[in-house]
Order: C-alpha cells, then sequence, then structure tokens
C-alpha cells in the first residue's frame, strides 16, 4: 500500500506513465477509526498474484518524502519491454529521472537497462528492461517464446528501505513464516550506483 496525497494525479501516473491498470475500489470504510474511509485504487502487477493499493486518506496525511536509503522508502522494481516509452512519458508528465546520465547498465556485463524515476508521492520507480532472448542457433531444438503480453510491464517486485536488515528478515520470519536469504552485502555491480543517482 502507498498513501498518496492527490489520487487522479496517482492513477494517472501509473496508468498513463506506467501503463499500468489501475482499478478504483471507491471508498472503504476501514476499521480503524483514526484512518477513517479511504479511497483505495488497486495496481494489479502482471507477472505474479500481487497488487500495489493506491490509498487516499479522508484524514490528510503529513507528506514522506524519504531518500532512496532512508528506512521507509519504498521503490517499487518493475521488469519492462520498453524503457524508453516510459522515461518519455516520465519526463513529459514532470516526473524525475534520477539515474546518472538517464539510463545505464545493469546485471551481467550490464545487460539489463536501467533507470530509477520518482513518482507523484515521492516514491522510486526502478525500471529493468531485460535484453531480448538470444536467437536460437539452428541445431538448437525450437523453444517457444511467449509474445509481449499486454502490458509494457513484465513483472515485478517492491524493496522496503530498512535501518537492519537483519531484524526486518527475523521480524518478516516471525510473522510470515517464510525464511529470507542473503543479508546486507555490499552491492558489486558498477550500474548500481548510477542506476540509483
Amino acid at each position: 500500500g502507498l498513501v498518496v496525497a492527490d489520487m487522479e494525479r496517482a492513477k494517472a501516473f501509473y496508468r498513463d506513465v506506467l501503463g499500468l491498470a489501475v482499478v478504483t475500489d471507491g471508498a472503504t470504510p476501514w476499521s480503524d477509526p483514526a484512518l477513517r474511509a479511504a479511497a483505495v485504487t488497486t495496481v494489479p502487477i502482471p507477472g505474479g498474484q500481487w497488487a500495489l493499493e493506491l490509498v487516499k486518506l479522508a484524514q490528510p496525511a503529513a507528506a514522506f518524502r524519504p531518500r532512496m536509503q532512508d528506512p521507509g522508502a519504498l521503490t517499487l522494481i518493475l521488469f519492462v519491454q520498453d524503457l524508453d516509452g516510459v522515461l518519455a512519458r516520465a519526463r513529459a508528465a514532470g516526473f524525475p529521472n534520477l539515474t546518472i546520465g538517464g539510463t545505464t547498465g545493469v546485471g551481467n556485463n550490464g545487460a539489463i537497462r536501467a533507470s530509477v524515476v520518482q513518482g507523484p508521492d515521492g516514491e522510486f520507480i526502478e525500471l529493468l528492461q531485460p535484453p531480448p532472448p538470444a536467437p536460437a542457433s539452428p541445431a538448437a531444438s525450437p523453444v517457444a517464446v511467449p509474445p509481449p503480453g499486454p502490458s509494457n510491464v513484465l513483472r515485478g517486485n517492491v524493496r522496503v528501505s530498512v535501518a537492519d536488515a537483519n531484524a526486518a528478515a527475523k521480524a518478516y520470519e516471525a510473522l510470515l513464516g517464510i525464511p529470507f536469504r542473503g543479508g546486507p552485502a555490499p552491492v558489486a555491480d558498477p550500474g548500481v550506483p548510477a542506476m540509483q543517482g
């Protein structure tokens, strides 16, 4: 869930800039009386069984605009087919691109084109365009490659910056029963700092 200041502006960003579907759920009487009624819009993320919820509280919330590294900062990670198209729409709509040079390469030998834009409520959108599949050699058996889907977005993840990765992992494991992998580690990919600005 992402609390937004202006639901119409947020919906336009996710629909018109990122190319995602938006489903307006309308007013939702939340059980917590401090939150009061809220307007909720669901943004289904292709390639999985989850969605981002845009929430407009009846009682305005204080602005929260963290830097990417600040605890609580949200980064929506989207794998897209056409990075340049998204960046052109973001630029035309006045949303900042934080990536040094506009785009950079990350992943294996910089093969994934990447960029980060900032959404209307300060959220970070990491856009990743994987390389096209390598052509099959004539000797290889044919493999059916699915055609591009109706959305420019192929799939997505969410990253939340935390103050202590080990403590957060233990808390999520205790709450959800899901074992977490990894832990704090230096970022070895030279494209990541450029991507994040």
